[in-house]
């Protein structure tokens, strides 16, 4: 008789009901462990996978809910009481009540929809950007812009704003060299404040020219500016001091300045256009020093970021590639392929500059560190899964899911 070969069995990819499942045992322990938001929220996608589920669903909430009641039960209503009873639970070891009465503060809170205007500890945190060593965070919460110690989560100073600070897609925010200033670019504005007292410095603009990216020069007294001036890209210096503008330098047609980075020796600006160049430029006067690569050649850099000693420059291009340049030459050194993240990948290089520390996976939920010389994978590490911001010394990094 004949012996038919038959193909390698191979694993049948689970069902949406098998999915569900999986989600709810998850969401059952995450319950048990006082994480109810979290619990909640895949509670909803359970659902939503299999309507099977539903009278599952619905037992899950309900020990959810009554977990809830029992942990608030004489912890007050406001939210600065049930936040108190949080910290009181937390301090006694109760870590589950204490996570379920946090989640229940900072809900009471959102309805209220009331401005922080003195941190009570419980609204959603953004970061926004750390100071080059990682010792200060700056957050968004409740639509408040505020200074936080990186290590304690600690606040330390509100942005005293004139207004409304305004909405719109950001060009990020930066701190000085110092730690002294940081910056933050909304609507083609850039609003700069001093960290100290939370006040607003200076306000930079020129004409119609949007500002969408820059960098402080290594001495935090002048900040580099990129925008676009009809098909032309534009990159600017400012005089911190006097709002002035020190020194100009158009890239014809080169449709807007993509991504910014000035060296920490004071010597050189690094800009990336729409139109796929990638120049290097006398910090001082930004007159071109040399091109890197072939222009028209490369993908639009999204980020930019000089080694400690100057000698190299990283560059990302379309969240897909990384660039390692010689800054002497202007030619390449190495490359590397990251994964396609949703966010924007975070950028930096360690503190001896022989490491490149980038963000990878598709949720951004690791970091990566390459070798500088090579662009060799060596290591990488977990991270929960949001928007991460890295210090330019590379050692920090905050994660906002």
């Amino acid at each position: 008789s004949a012996t038919e070969a038959t193909a390698p069995s191979e694993t049948p990819l689970p069902t949406a009901c098998q999915r569900a499942e999986r989600k709810l045992a998850r969401a059952t322990q995450l319950g048990t462990d006082g994480f109810g938001e979290r619990s909640a929220h895949l509670i909803e996608r359970a659902r939503a996978l299999c309507p099977a589920v539903a009278e599952q669903t619905r037992a899950l909430e309900v020990r959810n809910r009554e977990a809830s009641e029992v942990a608030a039960k004489g912890a007050g209503t406001t939210p600065d009481e049930l936040w108190a009873a949080s910290e009181k639970a937390r301090a006694a070891g109760d870590t589950p009540r204490a996570r379920r009465l946090a989640s229940l503060a900072a809900r009471q809170h959102s309805k209220r929809g009331t401005l922080l205007t003195a941190w009570n500890g419980v609204a959603e945190l953004q970061a926004i950007a750390l100071s080059h060593d990682g010792a200060m965070l700056l957050g968004q919460a409740a639509g408040e812009l505020l200074l936080i110690d990186a290590r304690t989560l600690a606040p330390r100073q509100f942005l005293r704003l004139e207004g409304e600070l305004p909405r719109g897609d950001s060009g990020g925010a930066r701190f000085s060299p110092r730690g002294d200033r940081v910056a933050i670019a909304r609507q083609g504005e850039l609003f700069v404040y001093d960290v100290g007292t939370g006040l607003l410095g200076r306000k930079l603009e020129w004409a119609d020219q949007e500002i969408r990216s820059f960098a402080f020069s290594a001495d935090g007294e002048s900040i580099i500016t990129g925008s676009r001036a009809g098909f032309d890209a534009v990159v600017r210096r400012f005089d911190l001091r006097s709002g002035d503008s020190l020194a100009e330098y158009v890239i014809k047609d080169g449709r807007e300045v993509s991504a910014l980075a000035a060296s920490q020796s004071g010597s050189f600006v690094a800009c990336s256009t729409r139109s796929g160049g990638l120049e290097l430029l006398d910090a001082k006067k930004l007159t071109k020093v040399r091109g890197l690569g072939k222009k028209g050649a490369l993908e639009t850099a999204d980020s930019l970021v000089f080694s400690p000693s100057g000698d190299r420059l990283a560059s990302i291009h379309s969240r897909m590639a990384l660039e390692i340049w010689n800054v002497t030459t202007g030619a390449p050194i190495a490359t590397a392929a990251l994964d396609r993240p949703w966010s924007a990948p975070v950028l930096g290089f360690s503190g001896d500059g022989g490491r490149i520390r980038v963000t990878g996976g598709t949720w951004g939920d690791a970091l990566m560190e390459l070798d500088s010389a090579s662009g060799r994978a060596l290591a990488a590490k977990s991270l929960p899964r949001g928007s991460a911001v890295l210090s330019a010394a590379g050692e920090v990094i905050a994660v906002s899911d």
